[in-house]
């Protein structure tokens, strides 16, 4: 991910923050994606991710009727994510390709009651790479 020009509005969304990190823009990224989806009832997000930092920001947006499900490799980030209002951190091995990965994840949330078939699921990464931008909303239906 990049930094460059963010738009005078976004600007403000920062709350007076004088400098433009990766984080700033992943956590506007984050809102504008929470804005946009709030209208969806039930909402599923699943959200992969490496160190946690885009679960927490979607957990700070506390977007309505969602149910935000996070995946890590990494047992102190799974840990670290169980402090969050509204997410369930589950561990889990990613597969050789972002599809296999998201496959696995939907099946898994499936055979536990978080997902039915038909429901529709926001996929949000920091880590999954190959034909999924991980820069990039991706739709889903499970």
């Amino acid at each position: 991910m990049t930094t460059g020009a963010i738009s005078p509005q976004a600007a403000t969304n920062l709350k007076g923050q004088s400098h433009r990190t990766c984080r700033d823009e992943t956590s506007l990224h984050v809102q504008s994606t929470g804005n946009s989806l709030t209208k969806m009832q039930e909402l599923k997000l699943i959200i992969f991710t490496a160190s946690g930092v885009l679960a927490n920001y979607t957990a700070h947006q506390r977007p309505k009727n969602a149910h935000i499900y996070a995946f890590s490799p990494d047992e102190k980030v799974v840990q670290a994510l169980h402090m969050n209002r509204a997410v369930a951190p589950h561990m889990m091995d990613f597969e050789e390709t972002p599809e296999a990965t998201i496959r696995k994840v939907i099946e898994f949330l499936m055979e536990r009651g978080g997902v039915e078939k038909g429901d529709p699921i926001v996929i949000l990464s920091d880590v999954l790479s190959g034909d999924f931008d991980t820069e990039a909303i991706l739709l889903r239906k499970a």
